[in-house]
């Protein structure tokens, strides 16, 4: 928010404490590289696709429930707009900071200790959205007091101007220069001055329908069953993927079976074909991984890609991905999850690719070796996942690997035979 000043250029965002309200007192934070909203040219991100990092977080909230706070608050700007977000720890576009007093915006800039002053923001495309470490920031909402501050509504306020937006008048705004209740909801006010500089959201692509090209087969037999789980030796790859009352199932995908199977480990539906399921998709996979950011499920087979969403395959899906040409095809692939990140990666005979969910392609043309990058583990790995302890698990030949996610290296102790002790219940049980 801005405050008014003897200084002119970007946007800045300040809560002042007032008697009976806070106030954003509608200044300008100078910076030599900016002008006002209020020249001729309108500032704005010539891009859809930005980038946000925190440079520092706050000393009053554990970081984790400040990075949520602020995913949470791009989220609501992109659902209103073409605009899309991705956190990035290097070069951000988009660079919030907790901060104490002067820091490095020039003393006119300073903020001034609790009570007053909350925060700043510069206009696109400088990027910084600094916050004061003095408040006592809370996430928690209802009535304020003058000593606690409600971050997510002030968060959602200050990326309204790192986007271009000016204050406005009406009091239940997110964009109102006064803080007097929690606002984590854009009103038509709001959403107006946005698509005044950012287009409405893109067109949902329609989802692919399918009718008669796809038969449905008949159940598989308990031979067909039992003949492709081999206690567990025949697993293709599996997945863990939220089901429509929100709770996670392991996907097992073996032969051209797939089963379902609780996190106990017990098997919760019939065991059903994968084309049935995946309407599209040859049985058959090579590899297989959801990827939770998106709500995505990924099929790979030789140099084709299957993209789901919802049960429904995406428009322009499949598609031959050019890495497959001339390395290697892939035998599994893994959602990897750290901390506020998550990164999906295909595993070949001997190399591995990084994959990019917002282009669905990889990262770099060029694969890695496995054995350089990932201790311990070996070549020709036939499936692998991310278990609820968060410890990666490769499998191969009636043998597993437990690997540390973040140092990419096999615990000690390990390969140990099949199974894992949390699919000990389903692999002793080939009964359909």
């Amino acid at each position: 928010m801005e405050r008014n000043s003897r200084n002119s250029g970007s946007h800045g965002a300040s809560f002042t404490n007032n008697i009976s309200f806070r106030q954003c007192g509608n200044t300008e934070v100078y910076h030599k590289h900016q002008r006002s909203r209020r020249s001729s040219k309108v500032l704005k991100w010539d891009k859809d696709n930005l980038t946000w990092g925190v440079v520092r977080y706050s000393t009053k909230i554990r970081p984790l429930f400040q990075w949520r706070t602020f995913q949470k608050a791009f989220r609501i700007w992109a659902r209103h707009s073409n605009l899309r977000f991705k956190y990035s720890h290097r070069k951000p576009d988009i660079k919030i900071l907790f901060a104490r007093l002067e820091h490095g915006d020039g003393d006119y800039n300073a903020f001034d200790g609790r009570g007053k002053l909350l925060g700043h923001a510069f206009l696109p495309a400088n990027g910084g959205t600094h916050f004061d470490d003095d408040e006592r920031w809370t996430l928690k909402g209802g009535n304020f007091s003058f000593d606690q501050i409600h971050l997510p509504t002030v968060a959602l306020h200050e990326i309204g101007h790192a986007l271009g937006l000016e204050h406005i008048s009406p009091r239940l705004a997110v964009m109102s220069p006064y803080f007097t209740a929690v606002k984590m909801k854009l009103t038509s006010d709001d959403i107006a001055q946005l698509r005044e500089l950012y287009d409405r959201r893109r067109p949902v692509p329609q989802k692919r329908k399918f009718k008669e090209t796809f038969v449905t087969l008949s159940p598989p037999t308990t031979e067909e069953v039992d003949n492709a789980i081999d206690s567990c030796n025949g697993i293709r790859d599996l997945t863990s993927v939220p089901n429509r009352n929100g709770r996670n199932e392991l996907q097992i995908f073996a032969g051209n079976l797939t089963f379902k199977v609780s996190s106990s480990g017990k098997k919760i539906k019939s065991t059903l074909w994968t084309s049935d399921i995946y309407r599209g998709v040859p049985s058959d996979v090579d590899a297989a991984s959801f990827y939770k950011e998106t709500g995505t499920q990924y099929f790979f087979k030789g140099k084709e890609v299957w993209k789901f969403q919802e049960h429904h395959i995406v428009a322009g899906f499949p598609k031959t991905v050019k890495m497959h040409r001339m390395y290697e095809t892939p035998r599994a692939s893994v959602s990897v999850t750290l901390w506020h990140s998550t990164r999906l990666f295909i595993f070949g005979s001997h190399t591995y690719w990084e994959w990019n969910p917002e282009t669905d392609d990889t990262r770099t043309r060029k694969p890695k070796p496995i054995y350089r990058h990932w201790r311990g583990l070996p070549d020709n790995v036939d499936a692998a996942i991310q278990w609820r302890d968060r410890y990666l698990y490769f499998f191969k030949e009636g043998q597993y690997y437990k690997v540390h996610p973040s140092r990419k290296m096999v615990i000690y102790g390990y390969p140990k035979p099949m199974p894992p002790p949390w699919l000990r219940r389903f692999c002793q049980n080939k009964k359909s």
